[in-house]
């Protein structure tokens, strides 16, 4: 008999605050796009976790972006830990090239390949809350990132010593 693994799912009240700014100063489908892209880009990092075996306790999601926090202080890997942390952009990305592709079909499905596009690289910058901010250590080898701080461990550049 299968566990069932819940997930609790937290939401700063300040975010529908925004959204409605937002739909006041823009529109309702420029906002369905950005969600969206939030969405499929959440979905990547988190089906990437379970699938490595770390435990999702819970999504916070603020007007700042989203957290995925893990339950389990399993140590995940510098190739799990890089592989959840590409997990999302590189969803946003495929979803921009297919929404790209069938866009011919319907005009607007460019709007949302753009929002998808847009969402993937920017979380492929060098900074420290996006997935692409992986802290790096000597001679750029990646040396941690967002999921270990959720796993509550410190992670960081192997110490410094002879190199056989």
């Amino acid at each position: 008999m299968s566990n069932l693994h819940k997930t609790k799912i937290r939401v700063s009240p300040a975010i529908f605050l925004l959204m409605a700014l937002f739909v006041l100063c823009s529109s309702e489908v420029l906002l369905c796009a950005i969600l969206l892209a939030a969405l499929f880009h959440e979905l990547g990092h988190y089906l990437v976790l379970r699938r490595i075996g770390a435990k999702i306790g819970s999504l916070y999601i603020s007007v700042f972006g989203a957290e995925i926090r893990i339950d389990n202080r399993r140590q995940l890997s510098y190739g799990d830990e890089m592989l959840a942390a590409a997990a999302g952009p590189v969803c946003n990305l495929v979803w921009a090239l297919l929404f790209a592709w069938i866009g011919c079909k319907a005009e607007v499905l460019y709007l949302f390949s753009g929002a998808q596009l847009v969402l993937g690289v920017f979380n492929l910058l060098p900074v420290k809350p996006l997935a692409g901010g992986a802290r790096r250590g000597r001679r750029g080898a990646v040396a941690g990132c967002g999921s270990c701080a959720a796993a509550g461990r410190r992670c960081g550049p192997a110490p410094a010593g002879p190199h056989r």
